[in-house]
């Protein structure tokens, strides 16, 4: 069963995420050769405060 974790900057609206979680399981059945229900899908969106580069929070990186 093909589990994919993706992780998101930034922010995404519920529209997005659901086209994104219904193509990735396509793909994944038509890679992996799997039924689309053993197919799972997680999307953690994390705020830019919650993420930094060198230090610096994403939201204030030039």
């Amino acid at each position: 069963m093909p589990i994919i974790d993706v992780t998101i900057v930034g922010g995404t609206d519920e529209q997005q995420r659901e086209k994104f979680m219904e193509e990735v399981t396509e793909l994944a059945v038509k890679t992996f050769s799997v039924p689309e229900n053993t197919v799972r899908c997680i999307i953690r969106d994390i705020p830019t405060t919650h993420f930094s580069v060198a230090g610096v929070p994403k939201n204030r990186a030039q």
